[in-house]
């Protein structure tokens, strides 16, 4: 009820010297108290009420926006954030809509970013599978080596090259594993590369296969020993043993052709020193059959006669020797043209029929439906015919030889028929190891066969490769006692082959011109051929050159014009319908009064062998140009007396077999054994021709042609080439137009010298041609 109050008494230095105490009542204050206390208290309550209103203000306009906040920042780190969760506070204009703001636009940048990231890191990861893969699956071999060689990294390639896994490589030298004796040059190579950065050129050796055998690689080193990825050096080994097996089978082809090539030239060196003796055995044969004939010696004739054989088959020997050499060089080319193949069948057995007469046999002849034409080399699918039937006619004697011929369509889906020729005599047949040498060159079926029927072995060798050529086969079948059948089956349409096949189934193309008026002076040419473009190309082209051009359309109407005009040339086609040229030409040679007419075979048929044995005194192919056409016309003008002839040659059996020909015709000789006798000799005589050899010492005859041609006083003086050299076609170009002709030697006949004689002179100078 009082309220005590001790009050302390001071003194001057503030020390306490007392204490008074006095009391007050406290009612008074009680009674205050308790009428304050109310209203406190109801304060209080609002003070209370106002703070859980702000309060709860506060939670809603902070602290929930702020954990929300807090957690798009951990769904931010878990990748899980959604920026539309800030949408509510983002909105809102204050400082924590500002910050919901920047929240969300760094959230987005951190996406933007992490999905870079990840990008990133999946375009390395597919950068590094991709060249894991073409490591691991590249046919070279890929090693690391440290300093020391030592293998750190070998490619899986290395099993499938060598044999080995990488694990069996690892951990061991390289130069452990090289041959011997690429040891030196490998580890010289290793220590150049190491000692500089950059790519060693490359080096061939040689590592052992897991089987045992050594494989050659061709081995590049690159230095990457100061590229911390690396720090080593990176050794890459391709296996080169298919190129290596290549250049060795590219050596070995370039031998074979070198081989080839000197086998030619051989041949060719060798048809020449044949020729020469082989051009005085004919013609001294043919001289002593004259001579004997002339002194009724005529018992001497037969035997004469054979010596003239013999010569004959021997030059046609040399020859079919260099057709096999052509056809190994690659240098025989195909002339296309279309035939018909009854015609084809008519003028064989037509030609063949007095030889399978000869040892008393039949020749049967079967034709299938239809046969149409070919698309082929008709000269030699004929070639080929004549020689199965000459073949089938020397091994048969009273038989039968049967020839049939049938078209089959294709079998391989093509357009392209077959054409079989079956040739079956009733011969001596052949055993089945006869059968197995057939068609190998200069082989026969044994020697018994060659001493007992004769023959080279070339025929059918040369028949097969023609047949081959055209792509097409010869097959065989025999028995011993019974005969033998050989099938020639070819393309009826022979495809072109880029560098051996000619086209010649074209027209004649000649010079167009105004035809001028007939000439009745003229020299008289007959022309036989099926085409009248042919001729009007001919009158066209000859008319202005003093030819008069008398034309028939068949061969009957040819035969009977030459009868009634008796023309100073014929020229004459071989494919013709009713009767062929080769048949017509027979007739020609064969009639007394008009065997010594000149014919110039001018066709598409490219068989001069058959055309100067029938008689031609020229063969031209289509098309054929004015000026080759005029040349061989020239030589049939009339001609001037005998005048002086240099007969070139260092053959003195040449020499002489010339000297004897000419001068039963009134001719005078001077004679040269070397290049540089022609020209001393043409110091002191200008001859009305010159005979050259092109085979000659000290200055050979194209040294010679090269000395006329220079000259203004030599220059017109004609020049005949007498040669038993086989010319390049580079040579043949050099004499183009510096000599009036060149003729092989024994592939002419004596009268036709002389008649070239005669005509070259005639013509005067000027006229040069090949």
């Amino acid at each position: 009820r009082y309220l005590k109050v001790i009050v302390p008494v001071l003194d001057q230095d503030s020390r306490v010297t007392g204490a008074v105490m006095i009391f007050f009542s406290t009612a008074n204050l009680r009674q205050a108290v308790q009428q304050q206390l109310g209203q406190v208290a109801i304060a209080a309550t609002l003070i209370i009420l106002a703070g859980l209103f702000a309060s709860l203000i506060l939670s809603r306009k902070v602290t929930a926006p702020i954990a929300q906040l807090t957690a798009a920042a951990a769904a931010l780190e878990q990748q899980t954030f959604d920026p539309e969760s800030l949408n509510t506070i983002s909105r809102s204009p204050d400082e924590l809509g500002s910050l919901a703001r920047s929240f969300q636009n760094m959230a987005a940048q951190v996406y933007e970013r992490e999905q870079s990231l990840q990008s990133a890191r999946e375009a390395l990861r597919r950068s590094e599978a991709y060249f894991r893969s073409l490591i691991e699956n590249a046919s070279d071999i890929i090693l690391t080596l440290d300093a020391t060689t030592t293998i750190r990294y070998a490619s899986a390639s290395l099993e499938s090259v060598l044999g080995y896994t990488a694990e069996e490589w690892l951990n061991r030298s390289l130069l452990g594993l090289v041959h011997p004796d690429d040891l030196r040059m490998v580890n010289q190579t290793l220590q150049t590369v190491a000692q500089k950065e950059g790519i060693s050129p490359p080096l061939e050796m040689r590592l052992r296969h897991a089987d045992g055998h050594w494989i050659t690689l061709e081995a590049i080193a690159n230095n990457l020993l100061q590229d911390p990825a690396v720090n080593g050096l990176i050794f890459t080994l391709r296996d080169i043993s298919e190129r290596k097996q290549a250049e060795v089978f590219q050596q070995e082809k370039e031998s074979a052709e070198q081989a080839n090539r000197a086998k030619s030239q051989f041949l060719a060196n060798m048809s020449h020193e044949l020729r020469t003796p082989l051009n005085a055995i004919i013609g001294y044969s043919e001289m002593l059959q004259e001579e004997a004939l002339d002194l009724d010696q005529e018992e001497l004739v037969p035997d004469l006669e054979k010596i003239h054989t013999a010569g004959k088959h021997l030059l046609a020997l040399i020859n079919d020797i260099l057709d096999l050499s052509k056809i190994e060089a690659g240098r025989m080319e195909l002339y296309l043209e279309p035939f018909d193949i009854d015609e084809l069948i008519d003028n064989v057995s037509m030609t063949l029929t007095p030889l399978i007469q000869k040892n008393r046999n039949k020749l049967v002849i079967q034709r299938g439906d239809s046969l149409g034409s070919m698309y082929a080399d008709q000269t030699k699918v004929r070639q080929n015919l004549f020689n199965l039937l000459s073949n089938a006619a020397k091994f048969t004697e009273n038989g039968t030889i049967t020839l049939s011929v049938e078209r089959a369509a294709a079998t391989d889906n093509s357009e392209n028929d077959w054409i079989t020729f079956t040739v079956t005599d009733t011969g001596i047949g052949m055993t089945p190891q006869q059968q197995s040498r057939l068609f190998q060159a200069f082989t026969q079926a044994d020697a018994t066969t060659t001493r007992k029927y004769g023959g080279t072995g070339l025929g059918l060798a040369i028949a097969q490769r023609f047949c081959t050529m055209m792509g097409g086969n010869i097959t065989v079948t025999s028995q011993v006692g019974t005969g033998s059948t050989f099938v020639m089956t070819l393309p009826a349409q022979v495809e072109k082959r880029q560098g051996h096949t000619l086209d010649v189934s074209s027209e004649p193309v000649l010079p167009d011109s105004e035809i001028p008026p007939p000439d009745p002076n003229g020299v008289p040419i007959l022309v036989i051929d099926d085409d009248p473009t042919v001729h009007d190309l001919l009158r066209r082209s000859l008319s202005k050159e003093g030819f008069r051009i008398e034309s028939a359309l068949s061969s009957a109407a040819g035969l009977a014009l030459a009868c009634s005009i008796h023309p100073a040339v014929i020229t004459l086609d071989v494919m013709m319908p009713q009767q062929d040229g080769w048949t017509t030409l027979t007739h020609l040679k064969s009639d007394p009064e008009l065997s010594d007419i000149p014919v110039i075979m001018i066709t598409m048929v490219n068989d001069q062998g058959i055309g100067y044995a029938l008689g031609a005194s020229d063969y031209l192919v289509k098309p054929v140009t004015r000026d080759r056409l005029l040349t061989v016309l020239n030589k049939h003008r009339p001609i001037q007396p005998p005048g002086t002839v240099l007969v070139a040659d260092d053959d003195a059996t040449n020499r002489e077999l010339l000297r004897h020909l000419l001068d039963k015709e009134g001719w005078a000789i001077l004679e040269a054994e070397d290049g540089r006798q022609v020209l001393d000799c043409l110091a002191d005589h200008t001859p009305s021709l010159i005979l050259l050899d092109l085979m000659m010492p000290k200055l050979d005859g194209f040294g010679v042609v090269h000395e006329l041609r220079n000259r203004p006083d030599w220059k017109s003086i004609p020049v005949i080439v007498i040669t038993a050299k086989e010319l390049t076609a580079n040579e043949r170009d050099y004499l183009q137009g510096r000599v009036e002709q060149i003729l092989s030697k024994g592939s002419y006949r004596h009268e036709d010298l002389l008649v070239e004689i005669r005509k070259r002179i005639s013509m005067g100078a000027g006229q040069h041609s090949v």
